[in-house]
């Protein structure tokens, strides 16, 4: 089985500023990969708040782009959350297109993760943001 991971290349559109996201995730078994567009800080929020994760076992960090209905161009949740009380969590990947079928997609899988690999995730997404780099890759650890 293939390892899990998260991985998200930027690149800048000198034209108007904007940022072309090009989105890939694997749980090891299923995998999906999303392209769209954004602010540089699209992921700040997101990123912040998982440097303070968890603050408890029902704690969430949540970052949503789009809308799950055929009239938004894309859907994306990545959510951080405590799968129990013992301090294991998971990421959330869930992604749409709303293409009808055989075209569009909706795929949702979930990474395993310990809290400080979600930490992690969210220091290189400040590093993202920063413009310190222009891709990320990120392979979760469990407990």
């Amino acid at each position: 089985m293939a390892k899990p991971y998260l991985s998200i290349r930027v690149s800048l559109d000198d034209v108007d500023g904007e940022v072309s996201y090009e989105l890939a995730a694997s749980n090891g078994v299923c995998a999906t990969r999303l392209g769209f567009w954004g602010c540089r800080d699209e992921f700040a929020r997101f990123a912040e708040e998982l440097g303070g994760f968890p603050r408890d076992s029902q704690h969430q960090v949540i970052y949503k782009l789009g809308d799950d209905n055929q009239g938004w161009g894309y859907h994306l949740v990545l959510r951080a959350f405590c799968v129990d009380s013992l301090g294991h969590s998971a990421l959330e990947i869930h992604t749409v297109t709303p293409d009808a079928p055989p075209r569009g997609f909706r795929c949702q899988f979930f990474l395993l993760a310990a809290p400080t690999s979600l930490n992690e995730l969210g220091e290189k997404l400040q590093a993202m943001i920063t413009a310190k780099v222009t891709d990320i890759m990120w392979e979760p650890h469990a407990l």
